[in-house]
């Protein structure tokens, strides 16, 4: 058949390795010196049979099976997902993510590139599998701020000493919080990525953008997951570990766009400096209510200053003030109408100041005003 029409023979029957016969050489693996028909075949994908593997299946779709190729197949994506949903017995199960940690190792990739290896189910502490995208590395010191049992979410010893740290942070174990990634995303009720009240960010974006007929679209999602799990009493820490991770930060001080449905853009909220202004508390308040910890004495008199240090950064991406000009007008009136704070005539005079001088649509009445 070598030179026939390739049109014609889009459902030859191709023999595989391990005694199946299917139409069409689409989505059959040729074996290779790198990867053989037994680690295809352990995974459950169609294998050429060795007496089959003729260069013409390779002109109608067959490809050589390569450690690179195998990885990128949505047919071994699939395998992950069936080893992560259980549909696979255990012993097979086992020898399966054998298989998908040697092509890792092999093709090289780096963390990140093939983000649904997260999946791949890895033994933790206690030697049950779990996703490696849920597994922490037992060193992290984010492991000491979270409220959690350790040995639920640390991979297991003898899995690092197999395969090490570097091949086991490419599939997806962590050093550090999870991050979650996503592009064009729609604000609406239908906005689900597993985050700690999401659907309170979004409600609190679409607060501030114009009534329209159709949501406004996120442009690009990056936010850190699991920030429900730290401490009350490990903030400092944990916005220390979140500040200088690499892979946390973009998530912190980094703006965060929606497009409208005019074509217009909007800068937003993003959503873990939302959540971390809403519902992180350091010594019974929120976040939110604290000013910068070098702020005026002015603002120092109506907010405490955090006790711990931010870098510049950090601090105007939270948006704790270091002014009375620089801080929301809302939470100043708030404030001042607290009756159990006292404050002098020269305070109050200058926080109207810094008032009046805001966008009065920026601005939300108060119930209460404070007097001389």
């Amino acid at each position: 058949l070598d030179g026939a029409d390739p049109s014609a023979l889009g459902a030859l029957p191709v023999p595989l390795a391990d005694g199946r016969t299917v139409r069409g050489p689409r989505d059959v693996f040729l074996p290779t010196d790198e990867v053989g028909a037994a680690a295809l075949i352990q995974l459950g994908l169609r294998v050429a049979h060795p007496e089959a593997a003729h260069p013409l299946l390779r002109k109608l779709g067959a490809v050589d099976a390569t450690p690179a190729v195998v990885l990128r197949s949505p047919a071994l994506q699939a395998a992950v997902a069936a080893l992560a949903d259980d549909e696979v017995d255990a012993g097979a199960a086992a020898g399966s993510v054998d298989v998908v940690l040697d092509l890792v190792a092999a093709a090289g990739i780096e963390s990140d590139a093939e983000p649904w290896l997260a999946r791949l189910p890895l033994s933790d502490a206690t030697g049950e599998p779990v996703a490696a995208g849920e597994l922490l590395l037992p060193d992290s010191a984010v492991l000491d701020l979270l409220d959690i049992e350790r040995a639920d979410h640390t991979v297991a010893a003898d899995v690092i000493q197999r395969w090490g740290v570097p091949l086991l942070l490419a599939v997806g174990v962590r050093e550090g919080f999870p991050v979650v990634r996503d592009v064009d995303v729609p604000l609406d009720e239908q906005c689900r990525h597993d985050l700690d009240d999401e659907p309170g960010w979004v409600n609190a974006v679409l607060a501030a953008l114009p009534d329209q007929a159709l949501p406004p679209i996120l442009v690009e999602l990056t936010a850190v997951r699991d920030l429900d799990l730290v401490r009350a009493d490990h903030w400092a820490a944990a916005l220390a570990i979140l500040a200088g991770d690499p892979m946390t930060r973009p998530a912190l001080v980094e703006p965060a766009y929606v497009q409208l449905a005019d074509g217009s853009r909007r800068t937003v909220p993003a959503y873990t400096v939302w959540w971390l202004r809403e519902h992180a508390f350091v010594d019974g308040r929120r976040l939110g209510e604290y000013c910068a910890p070098a702020a005026e004495p002015a603002l120092q008199e109506l907010f405490p200053a955090l006790a711990f240090d931010l870098d510049p950064a950090l601090t105007r991406a939270l948006g704790l003030p270091s002014a009375l000009t620089d801080a929301d007008p809302g939470l100043l009136l708030d404030r001042l109408a607290d009756p159990s704070l006292p404050v002098g005539g020269q305070l109050l005079a200058a926080v109207y100041a810094a008032v009046a001088a805001v966008d009065p649509s920026r601005v939300e009445p108060p119930a209460r005003i404070r007097v001389p």
